[in-house]
């Protein structure tokens, strides 16, 4: 969920709600969900980007389960492979069209989630669709194989601004063994504008060749930097995608921190135990169990009883609070 920042320059405009807000309009934010996995601190976005390899009903429904399951914020797809401007086609549960790019062969879509405020379409070119979200502007490219990069490149965004999508250009920066052309214009290009490359070589590739069976990256993300200091960005690679050889990228910009939530199973608090009030209680009521008059059972029953009271009296306990990871340990 965005979060407010002190600078007016990157300040999110754009908030959630509980209601679907299909005209982008500012709405009041409600709070967080007890139920969210992390927490974002500051302005932040997830976005989903997926060569998709032709957008069908069932691969949107997958899409829109991964989106919820990833609550993601924005979609970007490529090779829709859609020819006209047929609505219906490009549905997916839980989010609005913001901008598309219909072709038969190629094609792109860019979508909010639909109880997100103040997004809107700004501008398109042949390699790309340019949105605003809240402070963000953010580009889903898509350059086809066959096709060359014109010079400039791509348009530069003010910052902060993300290029997120399929870009086809080969560059050792980004696992690939040499260079072509496409990859040295578009390398030189971030470069000259201070535009940072993200991208984990740790991770598995975003395209798995079938006919090579290698895995390549052409699918990247780039963040425009302020004096060389880039937003917080981080990517993840996911799971295989059914009948396409892309698989979808997870982009968080922004600083997200892991929620741990602890059980909520109410335990004994021993640091803080009053021992000499346990140990007090426990021997009054212990001398007043009839132990020779009564069942053994019911004596030991009695004797239970006991301990739980005083323990009830001079140990607290309570639920272990939510934690948000901090370098992989708990915040105290």
């Amino acid at each position: 969920m965005p979060r407010e920042t002190n600078d007016p320059a990157q300040q999110i405009e754009f908030v959630r709600s509980t209601e679907m807000n299909p005209d982008h309009t500012l709405q009041s934010s409600p709070e967080s969900s007890p139920t969210s996995d992390f927490q974002a601190i500051g302005p932040a976005l997830r976005i989903l980007q997926l060569n998709v390899e032709g957008l069908s009903s069932a691969k949107r429904t997958i899409i829109s389960a991964i989106a919820r399951k990833q609550k993601v914020d924005i979609i970007c797809l490529q090779e829709t492979h859609i020819p006209t401007e047929e609505a219906g086609r490009y549905t997916i549960d839980g989010f609005d069209l913001l901008s598309h790019s219909a072709h038969a062969k190629h094609g792109r879509a860019t979508y909010v989630c639909s109880n997100i405020a103040s997004a809107c379409p700004l501008f398109s070119g042949e390699f790309y669709d340019v949105v605003q979200v809240g402070g963000y502007q953010i580009a889903n490219i898509y350059k086809p194989p066959s096709a060359h990069w014109d010079v400039p490149v791509l348009p530069v965004l003010p910052h902060p601004a993300l290029y997120v999508g399929d870009f086809n250009s080969h560059h050792i920066d980004w696992g690939y063994k040499d260079h072509d052309e496409d990859g040295e214009r578009l390398s030189e290009w971030a470069s000259n504008n201070d535009i940072i490359l993200f991208h984990d070589p740790k991770q598995r590739g975003t395209f798995h060749s079938a006919r090579w069976s290698r895995d390549y990256s052409p699918d990247l993300c780039w963040a425009t930097s302020l004096n060389g200091r880039p937003h917080m960005v981080s990517t993840v690679v996911l799971e295989d995608f059914p009948h396409s050889q892309h698989r979808p990228t997870l982009v968080s910009l922004g600083l997200h921190l892991p929620i741990i939530k602890g059980s909520e199973k109410r335990r004994w608090n021993f640091r803080k135990a009053d021992w000499a009030a346990h140990t007090n209680s426990l021997e009054k009521s212990i001398v007043t169990i009839p132990s020779k008059v009564i069942p053994i059972e019911e004596a030991y029953n009695r004797f239970r009883g006991a301990i739980y009271s005083s323990a009830q009296n001079s140990i607290p306990r309570g639920c272990r609070p939510v934690r948000v990871s901090m370098h992989g340990q708990r915040k105290c």
